[in-house]
């Protein structure tokens, strides 16, 4: 990502009034640490149009924090059993409307899109990693793990949706004009890795965003749910139907 970018997006006019529509799916894409900061982006598909309609950054936030800030309720995330003989399962508790943020409640999850690292990292020593944690909340068939590319091709995929994405004018867009590569002394040359710094956050995360889309993990068709307790009860009518004509 470079000026250049930004100059055409500048001139194209597609840096405007971007607002939720809610005929269609939010997804968001999003880069997570609990020591270091946090990075969210939402956006919809609206006839095959990219529409990026908010971004958030904050720092040390929880899986339960974070997804209460997308559904704009508190949530609290419990363990139920033992974990040190791996029984556990997750309960989700909800809580009142965030102040500021109820109008998130509204919005109809598409996919929750994660870093690769989200298959495996823990929280406060909860014992779930938040693919799970986030599944508990939003249901399997919505978490998705974003492709583990490198830098490189995630850059070159946020360069592709800048050619082509309208983004709200709300949202603070300096971090991404200011992402650069790293200066290397001794070479005196670009390095190929960007520089790590302030802006280094909303740029991942918007790489992440860049590569759900590119790579198609938003969910098209409905995802077999994972375990029952995520089934509609359409779903279940219809596995309990399958069931009853395998026995006869």
């Amino acid at each position: 990502m470079n000026s250049a970018e930004f100059k055409k997006i500048d001139r194209d006019g597609r840096i405007c009034n971007v607002p939720h529509d809610p005929d269609w799916p939010v997804h968001v894409a999003m880069d997570i640490g609990f020591h270091d900061d946090l990075s969210i982006w939402w956006y919809q598909v609206v006839h095959g149009q990219y529409r990026i309609i908010e971004h958030y950054t904050t720092n040390s936030k929880t899986p339960d924090e974070i997804c209460g800030l997308l559904l704009g309720v508190g949530i609290a995330i419990n363990l139920i059993g033992d974990p040190h003989e791996q029984t556990t399962d997750i309960k989700v508790v909800y809580g009142e409307l965030i102040k500021g943020l109820e109008y998130r409640n509204k919005y109809n999850y598409g996919s929750i899109n994660l870093p690769h690292d989200g298959a495996a990292k823990t929280f406060v020593a909860k014992g779930k990693t938040v693919q799970e944690q986030f599944a508990a909340v939003f249901g399997w068939g919505k978490v998705i793990i974003v492709p583990n590319l490198s830098i490189q091709d995630g850059i070159q995929a946020s360069r592709k949706l800048l050619s082509r994405c309208e983004i709200d004018s709300d949202i603070d867009l300096e971090a991404m004009r200011q992402y650069q590569r790293k200066w290397d002394e001794k070479k005196a040359k670009f390095d190929e890795k960007p520089l790590h710094n302030w802006c280094s956050h909303p740029a991942d995360g918007f790489r992440y965003m860049a590569i759900s889309i590119t790579h198609d993990t938003i969910p098209k068709d409905i995802i077999e749910p994972k375990y029952e307790l995520d089934q509609t009860f359409n779903q279940m009518v219809k596995d309990a139907r399958k069931k009853r004509l395998k026995n006869e």
